[in-house]
């Protein structure tokens, strides 16, 4: 198998991303300074732009109505990226990530989550439920981590994303950085 690179700046991308070669941010930040007083807007917002409703994310990333719901809880907003591409031979796809929250319930209602998604299969990689340590940036807390998964040949489209789930009244917004 080969290792791809993949160059996160040519992927399709909605809501609150920035990307620059092979690393990308992305939160569920929506502009509206809702964090308050945790956090302003440009202190955990990466690119400027808003995050989107959790219809126009499933929408743009062809994942079907309510997938990105968890059981008995709402997602409402969040930002995504994606890539359709043809693999002539088997290939591992792999990232490390960076899961940044300012969640403070830690409770399975305010369950904000990033996730991969591999041909409509959605794979939870982080949620503000697990053990978290301090952050020294605009988020309370973060989690390390790195995803891996080997992909036979043939047509994919590989989505990556944040949703703010539970909380749209008052959010508290998470963020993943992706280094790929």
């Amino acid at each position: 198998a080969q290792a791809a690179t993949f160059v996160f700046d040519n992927w399709n991308t909605i809501g609150d991303v920035f990307s620059i070669e092979n690393q990308v941010a992305l939160s569920t930040n929506a502009l509206l300074e809702e964090d308050l007083p945790a956090a302003l807007d440009e202190d955990v917002n990466f690119s400027g732009n808003p995050a989107v409703s959790i219809f126009e994310l499933e929408d743009f990333l062809g994942l079907p109505p309510l997938a990105l719901d968890l059981p008995q809880t709402q997602a409402y907003q969040g930002s995504g990226l994606y890539l359709d591409i043809q693999l002539t031979q088997p290939t591992t796809f792999e990232f490390d990530w960076l899961f940044l929250t300012n969640e403070s319930f830690f409770d399975p209602v305010f369950q904000d989550y990033g996730f991969i998604a591999v041909n409509d299969t959605i794979i939870p990689i982080a949620n503000a439920l697990e053990p978290l340590l301090p952050s020294s940036s605009g988020y309370q807390s973060q989690r390390l981590g790195s995803y891996r998964q080997a992909l036979a040949p043939g047509q994919y489209r590989i989505a990556i994303g944040i949703v703010d789930v539970g909380d749209a009244a008052h959010a508290f917004h998470g963020g993943l950085e992706l280094d790929g």
